[in-house]
């Protein structure tokens, strides 16, 4: 396990942890996982605002746009709907940030299409090489002293498996936390398949300060690695 979030770690050598403002790393690089984000568009009037040529998208998010509009029922190709401006809250490691984005709502979609402003992503976003698409992990609670953590992990019930913190291993950017599982329920138990958090007391041993909170998994040499947002309470 230690290898495995060493290696983690190292792909995060390269976050500008000194840089003025911090860079934000996205934890949900699209807000659509807010349920009723397109209600609200549509109730504020955001929707009717004045319309954004398609050269305000990167070649990536214009690729995923022309998918997005297409035909749901047949899969043909539509022309592209409205784009607008909007102030989009966006989840990071830092928490919930609003951010400037570009945002239709095709036909026959329930959601709207939301994409975070290319100049905002490039000049206060950082990525690691290693992450693969949205967090999946839960947010962590950090005291005010900086180093006292309330780390969460989804598992079975309690009195199928307990979690215990194995290991916390640091650089100088970034903390990643190993945890071991131990199992509770015999071999031929019949259990529910559905997960619970643990909540589990981690102290660092020095503050977080700027440094990435991250989970790693995988194997050697390039595990991958996501980022685990950071709550100040």
């Amino acid at each position: 396990m230690s290898d495995v979030m060493a290696a983690g770690l190292a792909q995060w050598e390269g976050f500008p942890i000194d840089r003025e403002p911090r860079p934000m790393v996205l934890i949900h690089g699209d807000p659509q996982w807010k349920r009723g984000v397109s209600a609200r568009l549509r109730e504020s009037g955001v929707l009717d605002g004045p319309a954004l040529p398609e050269t305000v998208l990167t070649p990536e998010q214009l690729e995923y746009a022309r998918w997005y509009c297409r035909d749901v029922h047949t899969g043909a190709s539509r022309p592209l709907a409205r784009i607008v401006d909007a102030s989009m809250p966006f989840w990071t490691d830092r928490g919930e940030q609003r951010l400037p984005a570009r945002i239709m709502l095709p036909d026959g979609r329930a959601d709207a299409f939301v994409a975070l402003d290319p100049e905002v992503e490039q000049r206060m976003t950082w990525k690691a090489p290693g992450m693969r698409g949205p967090s999946s992990g839960y947010a962590s609670d950090l005291a005010q002293d900086g180093v006292t953590l309330t780390y969460r992990i989804g598992g079975p019930i309690p009195s199928v498996a307990v979690y215990h913190v194995r290991t916390v291993l640091e650089t100088a950017t970034a903390v990643c936390i190993g945890v071991d599982q131990e199992w509770l329920a015999g071999p031929d138990a019949v259990y529910p398949s559905v997960q619970r958090v643990h909540e589990l007391t981690v102290r660092l041993p020095a503050p977080l300060g700027n440094r990435v909170l991250i989970r790693t998994w995988g194997n050697l040499p390039e595990p991958q690695t996501e980022p685990i947002a950071v709550i100040l309470t």
